[in-house]
């Protein structure tokens, strides 16, 4: 397995460590719902205490699918054991379909909860292009942050945050369907998966960021 796969999973497992709070928080702030600590009237969680519990479930089966992934890289040396690999995938997949399930529910919440106007305007009026700058942030994934949030289409975001997750699934059940068969997935799907994964996350952390400097 080529040793670029290791490089990839130093980064994976330091995003999930270094930023684990950080996915998509505050961005209830666009609703004025950001209760975490009580559920509401219907006793079902308010949009807050939704945005942990998806991100925490994103960042779970990102930490399982570096698991994979390093478990695989050091087969060539200790050998392959596809019972462990596939609970380590089905935990990914598990995590994963957690995660977009929640974010369907906070999808249908943010569409029929009216946003908070001043939030907005202070959205429209960030510096998005000089705090990309002075960050060092990855210039195409922190536009797709500005095109959405910049146009106060917040709900926008979080359906673009399913998408993505529904992607991830995707990739994950391909995976699945190899390790099921006795056989190490190819490297470039490999590679394609955790590519989808870093990708979400830094679209999340980056809504994240914006909202705790506005």
């Amino acid at each position: 397995m080529k040793k670029i796969i290791l490089t990839i999973l130093v980064l994976a497992i330091f995003m999930s460590h270094s930023y684990a709070i950080f996915y998509g928080n505050r961005s209830c702030e666009a609703y004025n719902s950001c209760d975490t600590e009580e559920i509401n009237r219907s006793g079902t969680p308010g949009m807050g205490i939704l945005l942990v519990q998806g991100g925490g479930y994103f960042l779970m089966s990102h930490s399982e699918m570096s698991k994979f992934l390093n478990k695989i890289e050091m087969a060539e040396l200790q050998g392959t054991d596809y019972i462990e690999l596939k609970t380590i995938l089905d935990s990914a997949i598990e995590n994963m379909e957690n995660a977009s399930g929640i974010y369907k529910s906070i999808i249908y919440i943010a569409k029929v909860t009216p946003y908070n106007q001043d939030v907005l305007t202070r959205l429209k009026l960030f510096a998005y292009n000089e705090y990309r700058e002075k960050n060092s942030l990855n210039g195409e994934i922190f536009d797709e942050v500005k095109k959405y949030l910049a146009e106060g289409d917040v709900t926008g975001a979080y359906t673009q945050m399913k998408a993505e997750m529904d992607g991830i699934l995707t990739e994950l059940y391909a995976l699945k369907s190899d390790i099921d068969e006795g056989v190490i997935p190819k490297t470039p799907m490999l590679w394609r998966v955790i590519q989808k994964y870093n990708c979400s996350f830094l679209f999340g952390m980056y809504i994240a960021q914006v909202f705790m400097n506005l």
